[in-house]
């Protein structure tokens, strides 16, 4: 189910993005994705940014950091 709503946009060809929307209780970061009306990439591009704004991100158990 993780992948259900993926190939809706490739197929339909409207415009998706995928958010960051936290971590799950391994740990494992989660997101949200979008999907907007043909054309109105720009709503979509700014709804994600706000949205991505109210998410604290962690940083992995294994970070190289070069």
């Amino acid at each position: 189910m993780q992948m259900l709503y993926v190939k809706l946009a490739n197929f339909t060809g409207i415009p998706a993005i995928s958010v960051p929307s936290g971590y799950d209780n391994n740990g494992l970061p989660t997101g949200i994705m979008l999907h907007g009306k043909w054309y109105d990439e720009e709503k979509l591009i700014k709804t994600s940014f706000h949205l991505e704004k109210l998410f604290e991100r962690q940083k992995p158990q294994v970070f190289y950091n070069y």
